[in-house]
């Protein structure tokens, strides 16, 4: 199933992945390349490496535009994303 409006899809993937990360999450789509379905970058913040309470730095997900042909292969990217990056407390 082809996903029609990528702007939605990226706000619900946001809102799903980020209490998985325990971080906020924004979420683009762009080209990558043709084996390359997603990028992470994870911005930290200080409070993440002292021992004070603070917000955390977002987390960045770039998806491959390719991925909107198929709704299969954005579950699967982000059942491996959840995985990967789930908060481990």
């Amino acid at each position: 199933m082809k996903i029609e409006n990528k702007h939605e899809c990226a706000r619900y993937i946001e809102r799903q992945m980020s209490p998985i990360v325990g971080r906020p999450v924004e979420v683009t789509f762009s080209h990558l390349g043709k084996e390359k379905r997603y990028s992470i970058a994870i911005q930290t913040t200080l409070y993440e490496f002292s021992e004070e309470d603070g917000p955390l730095g977002p987390m960045y997900i770039t998806l491959n535009v390719m991925l909107l042909q198929d709704g299969k292969l954005i579950d699967e990217v982000f059942e491996e994303i959840a995985s990967k990056y789930s908060r481990r407390d």
